[in-house]
């Protein structure tokens, strides 16, 4: 009898990417295509790329891009994977080209499709994922790469403070240990080892929403040594495709959950369970009962949360 877990096709690898030919329409720029490669690593500062996707962002590419190029950390490479935008996301670029390493403009198969595109054109020894609508913190890659060191870790995540336009929202904190449960480690703070992605495989294209919790619960399965700090790395706006589509969203977590790890009747039961709860918490935050949210969070939350700060969208 065929598993659940074995149902699952194997991921795409690196090298899979690596050997595509670029597409026709390909459009390409930045510092790489003029002959200018990025320093080559070492032990004491490691290259780090940074991989932002974009399709029609013009709205918020420059802030995600200034927020990478502020930062504290000599070393970084900018890749920028644009998924044949019609807006002014190309003028952008273009605007910026000497100032990043790669950038290209093609049609994709969607944002997994971009997001292993650009791990495939990263040359760091260190890759994280900034999708164009959010921002670090000025020293997100500093703290990162020292924690990497002093850890020993595989991956390193941290805080997510959300926003909610110019408000600040709450602070989520990644904590891996419950991603058999759901998606606890945000994924914009993440930054993973090249060498795992090498080893365990990119994000699965089949997905539309939930492809991270894919990518990251796998890495966790398979024994990736995550490091946690509890510093804020990363800022995001609510209101994303994810935020607005709780019930596809649940239905991926539990096609992934069960394909990594079996046990179809206790995740059904878990994701009615987190599908009733998302909506009791929308319904106490329309109502204006955030104290009792806030309650709920202190206790039984497998993700924990606070008020905090970080830096506001219009300082970018």
């Amino acid at each position: 009898m065929t598993s659940a877990r074995a149902a699952q096709a194997a991921p795409p690898t690196l090298s899979d990417y690596q050997a595509r030919p670029p597409h026709p329409q390909r459009q390409s720029g930045g510092r790489r295509l003029a002959g200018h490669m990025p320093p080559a690593g070492d032990p004491d500062r490691p290259l780090v790329t940074i991989v932002t996707p974009v399709r029609n962002g013009a709205a918020t590419l420059e802030r995600a891009l200034r927020s990478v190029f502020a930062q504290d950390y000599p070393a970084v490479e900018t890749v920028v994977v644009d998924g044949a935008s019609t807006d002014g996301t190309l003028d952008i670029l273009r605007r910026y080209d000497e100032a990043l390493d790669c950038w290209i403009s093609e049609p994709d198969s969607g944002i997994s499709d971009a997001f292993n595109k650009g791990i495939a054109l990263a040359t760091g020894d260190i890759i994280g994922i900034l999708n164009a609508d959010d921002w670090y913190e000025p020293d997100a890659v500093s703290k990162v790469v020292a924690a990497f060191a002093a850890a020993g870790a595989d991956a390193v995540c941290g805080a997510l403070q959300y926003w909610i336009g110019d408000q600040q929202g709450l602070i989520f904190y990644s904590n891996p240990d419950n991603l058999r449960l759901e998606s606890t480690v945000n994924h914009p703070t993440l930054f993973v080892r090249r060498a795992v992605y090498e080893q365990h495989g990119l994000f699965q294209t089949r997905y539309r929403y939930a492809m991270d919790y894919d990518l990251i619960l796998r890495f966790y399965l398979r024994g990736v040594r995550f490091h946690v700090l509890p510093d804020v790395l990363a800022n995001m706006q609510l209101g994303g495709r994810s935020d607005s589509a709780v019930f596809p969203v649940s239905r991926e977590l539990y096609q992934i959950k069960t394909a990594l790890m079996g046990q179809p009747i206790r995740h059904a039961l878990y994701s009615v369970y987190h599908f009733a709860r998302t909506h009791v918490s929308k319904f106490l935050r329309r109502s204006g009962a955030d104290w009792l949210l806030d309650a709920y969070r202190r206790r039984h939350s497998v993700v924990r949360k606070a008020r905090g700060h970080g830096q506001p969208p219009d300082s970018r």
